[in-house]
C-alpha cells in the first residue's frame, strides 16, 4: 500500500508539474500570439488602406475616362457642326474677309499719318524745319566790337644823391665823417635808380622809398615843427646840416631844376629826375 501511495503521489506530483508547466508557457505564447495578432492586424489596416486607395483612384480614373469621352464627342459635334456651317457659308465668309482685308489695309492707310502725327515725327519734322535758321544778310550798322581799353603802363622816376661839393670842401667836413663809409670818393651815395610812381607821390615820397630800399640812412622834420609848411631833410647818410660848414645843407631839384619849396609839396610826375646834392656854400656851389 505504501508502495501505492508513494507511486500516486509521484503521479500526482509530476501531472501537477507538467499543468503549472503547460500553464507558464501557454502564457508565454500567449503574449506572443497577441504581439503575432497586433502584426498581423497591422498589416491587413494597411493592405486594407491601401487597397482603398487603388480602388479611389481606378474609380476617379473610371469616372475620368466618361468625362473625357464626353469632351471628345461635344468637341466631335462641334467640329461637325462647325464644318456643316463653313459648308454652307464658304463663300460669303471668304467675300467677307476680304472685304475686312481690304478695309483694314485702308483704315491702316489712312490712319498711319495720324498715328505718326501722335508720335511725335511731325515735330521733328517741325523742328528740323525751324531748327534750319536762315541765311541772314550781314547788317551794315552794327557796330565794331570795342577794343578794350588798354592798361596804364607803369610809371617811373629816377632818384640820385650826391656829395660832390663836399670832395671840394673836405677840409670843412666834420672829421668824424671823414671815411668812405659817409663819403664816397666819386662823391656817389645813391646811383641813378629808376622807382615806381604812384599817382600824387612827392619828391619826399620817392626819397623815402630809395633810402628804405637801398638801407641808406636819413632823418628828417616834420612839417608842422618847422617854418617852410613842409618836410625838412636834416640829414642822409649821417651828413646832416652844417657837417661842413655854416652853409652847408642838403638841396633836391627835379630835372635839374631846383624849386622854392619844399620836398612833400612838389609832385613828381611820369619820367621825371630827382637830384638829391649837399651844399656847402647855401647852393651857389652847385
Amino acid at each position: 500500500m505504501k508502495n501505492k501511495l508513494f507511486i500516486f503521489t509521484l503521479i500526482v506530483f509530476l501531472l501537477f508539474s507538467l499543468f503549472t508547466g503547460c500553464k507558464i508557457q501557454s502564457v508565454e505564447e500567449y503574449h506572443k500570439a497577441e504581439d503575432a495578432v497586433s502584426q498581423e492586424n497591422l498589416s491587413d489596416t494597411s493592405k486594407d488602406s491601401s487597397n482603398s486607395i487603388e480602388k479611389d483612384t481606378s474609380s476617379a480614373q473610371k469616372e475620368d475616362k466618361p468625362s473625357s469621352k464626353t469632351q471628345d464627342e461635344s468637341s466631335k459635334d462641334k467640329a461637325s457642326k462647325t464644318e456643316a456651317s463653313s459648308d454652307k457659308k464658304t463663300a460669303p465668309v471668304k467675300s467677307i474677309s476680304e472685304k475686312s482685308k481690304t478695309s483694314n489695309s485702308t483704315k491702316n492707310s489712312s490712319t498711319t499719318p495720324s498715328s505718326s502725327k501722335g508720335n511725335g515725327d511731325t515735330t521733328d519734322n517741325k523742328n528740323t524745319n525751324t531748327s534750319t535758321p536762315k541765311p541772314t544778310s550781314p547788317n551794315k550798322n552794327t557796330s565794331k566790337p570795342s577794343t578794350p581799353p588798354k592798361e596804364d603802363s607803369p610809371q617811373y622816376v629816377t632818384l640820385e644823391i650826391r656829395v660832390d661839393t663836399i670832395l671840394k670842401n673836405y677840409d670843412k667836413l666834420d672829421p668824424a665823417l671823414k671815411s668812405e663809409k659817409f663819403v664816397p670818393s666819386n662823391g656817389v651815395i645813391l646811383k641813378k635808380t629808376k622807382f615806381p610812381l604812384k599817382e600824387g607821390e612827392s619828391v619826399f615820397d620817392i626819397l623815402v622809398k630809395a633810402t628804405r630800399k637801398s638801407r641808406i640812412h636819413m632823418e628828417y622834420q616834420g612839417a608842422d615843427k618847422n617854418q617852410y609848411g613842409s618836410v625838412y631833410i636834416q640829414g642822409i647818410n649821417n651828413i646832416y646840416e652844417f657837417s661842413c660848414g655854416d652853409l652847408s645843407g642838403w638841396m633836391y631839384n627835379v630835372n635839374g631844376s631846383y624849386p622854392n619849396i619844399g620836398a612833400s609839396v612838389k609832385k613828381v610826375k611820369n619820367g621825371d629826375h630827382i637830384q638829391w646834392n649837399y651844399t656847402c656854400d647855401l647852393g651857389r656851389d652847385l
